[in-house]
């Protein structure tokens, strides 16, 4: 990216692909997205998003979201939200949840 590091974005491997189409359009590129590993229950592993976000930043990039599942489509498996919220805040990072199959449901 001109001017700056790399942007960086983070899901759990059970994040839709609408993240993916969504890093293309916003000129970033599949490449910045972080694909996270998920527990036995199907939600982001915590400390794996935590390794990512440090290794990351050891590496020049700059990451600056997260976003959180609110319902897969695949497990219907929600992230512990006000956990990833927490992270959030205190990497001074965005927090965007995408509840577009778990909004309704709920």
């Amino acid at each position: 990216m001109r001017g700056g590091p790399p942007l960086t974005v983070y899901v759990s491997e059970e994040g839709h692909a609408s993240i993916d189409k969504a890093m293309v359009l916003l000129g970033m590129g599949r490449n910045q997205l972080r694909r996270i590993a998920v527990r036995n229950d199907f939600t982001i592993d915590m400390n794996a998003l935590a390794n990512q976000v440090t290794e990351d930043r050891k590496n020049g990039e700059r990451p600056i979201c997260v976003v959180g599942n609110a319902g897969t489509t695949n497990t219907g498996s929600v992230d512990p939200l006000n956990a990833l919220a927490e992270f959030c805040r205190e990497q001074d990072l965005w927090f965007h949840v995408d509840a577009a199959y778990g909004g309704p449901a709920a």
